[in-house]
């Protein structure tokens, strides 16, 4: 706790509020816009809080609230790796697996924090967790059948977890990453933004295909091999290989 609350106050206790407001406000704004307005229902089906978590991962995550939380990550870091306190540490490795465990904890809290908002303002606005075998929801009005066997809710509520965990560790260590290579900070926030909103754009790509629960979830459910295991595997391995080849930089430039 007492590393969680460090964090938080070094962005000062009011920009950490504003983050979370951002967020809070964002994900019922996205809801109402894409799921819960009348015109919406009347066209697409009743929504319910499974439908929720899809069009939250669809939209308002690569969106708008992963740049939030990257910028925030930015700042954090930007006070960690201050000459002064990296000057204290042993050796370049261990600076490095500082970032990361900064990058892990705010990227658990986040993750976490959106999972809960998904899930408390998709009951409030929809009164339903799961519709689908129902013929006027909206699930039937894509598949254009009853889904008699939905995923179980607490493996709906997992899957989302990881993979918005997964999202902002990859975005935030390829943005960590590229700014200790090039000694500019804004270079990898630059960089994971472009790719983002690249991908989001064109609904294509290597992180578009694999971070996002789609439509297809309705027809296939969860693939715990692809959604859940995979993105695990891949976090660690990020997580090994950046510490493996990052390289000395001069923290005085």
């Amino acid at each position: 706790m007492k590393k969680i609350k460090a964090l938080l106050n070094i962005n000062e206790i009011t920009f950490s509020v504003v983050i979370l407001l951002l967020i809070t406000i964002a994900i019922p704004t996205e809801l109402i816009l894409r799921l819960t307005s009348p015109s919406i229902v009347l066209i697409k089906g009743e929504p319910c809080v499974y439908d929720a978590f899809i069009i939250i991962s669809l939209y308002s995550v690569w969106l708008y609230i992963l740049a939030f939380i990257l910028f925030y990550i930015l700042y954090i870091e930007k006070y960690q790796l201050n000459p002064a306190l990296v000057l204290r540490k042993r050796t370049i490795k261990k600076v490095w697996k500082d970032v990361l465990s900064d990058l892990l904890i705010m990227d658990l809290l986040f993750s976490l924090y959106i999972t809960i908002v998904t899930l408390i303002a998709g009951f409030l606005m929809t009164r339903i967790m799961c519709n689908w075998e129902k013929r006027e929801s909206k699930a039937y009005r894509i598949v254009g059948y009853m889904i008699e066997n939905p995923p179980n809710v607490v493996l709906i509520i997992i899957t989302f977890f990881i993979i918005v965990f997964t999202l902002i560790f990859v975005a935030g260590s390829m943005m960590l990453y590229v700014w200790w290579i090039t000694n500019w900070q804004w270079a990898g926030f630059v960089a994971a933004i472009v790719i983002i909103s690249t991908e989001s754009a064109l609904k294509n790509g290597f992180l578009w295909g694999v971070y996002r629960l789609s439509n297809m979830v309705y027809i296939n459910g969860i693939d715990i091999g692809w959604q859940i295991v995979y993105p695990i595997v891949l976090c660690v391995s990020i997580y090994f290989l950046t510490i493996l080849t990052v390289q000395r930089k001069d923290f005085l430039k």
